[in-house]
């Protein structure tokens, strides 16, 4: 549990810089999306049939003149699996995913990051928080929910072991 936690804090740290760096190091630049629309694919995952959504926009925005369209995942892909029970991420829902795409339709325009070595590299940290369940405060949790059980188990050992000593 422990590790588990160490492993998530890392995770977590390591997401907190990356989302730091691309929105205060990358220029940003206003795109306008040229396409938008939740993309929905089939497979199976231990003999059930399961559903693959996820957000997919294209932007269009210039560089030094030079002209870009890049087409890019919005947000974090929702898996849903027939004839399971999930447990819900309250904020990202297929109706989430939806209603993002509904709010920013072809023709707007927001404001992107790009990697200043890379133009065609972009970066939509803080346009896609809405659905996006995989977030540095989420890691952090999951950390503390671990570094909490872990020392929990470790302290129930401690106490058996010397009662028994």
């Amino acid at each position: 549990m422990l590790i588990c936690a160490l492993l998530l804090a890392g995770t977590a740290a390591w997401h907190a810089h990356r989302a730091s760096v691309e929105s205060s190091r990358w220029p940003a630049v206003a795109a306008r999306i040229t396409d938008c629309r939740v993309h929905t694919s089939y497979d199976s995952w231990h003999g059930r049939a399961r559903a693959l959504h996820q957000v997919e926009c294209s932007f269009r925005y210039d560089v030094d003149a030079v002209p870009y369209v890049v087409k890019s995942r919005v947000g974090d892909m929702l898996s849903i699996v027939r004839g399971q029970i999930d447990i819900p991420r309250p904020t990202v829902t297929l109706g989430s995913l939806q209603e993002w795409v509904k709010h920013d339709p072809a023709g707007t325009v927001e404001t992107i990051h790009y990697d200043p070595t890379h133009p065609d590299r972009i970066s939509l940290v803080g346009m896609e928080d809405d659905i996006k369940w995989q977030t540095t405060a989420g890691y952090t949790r999951g950390a503390l929910v671990f570094a909490m059980l872990g020392a929990g188990l470790l302290l129930s050992g401690i106490l058996v072991r010397r009662s028994s000593a």
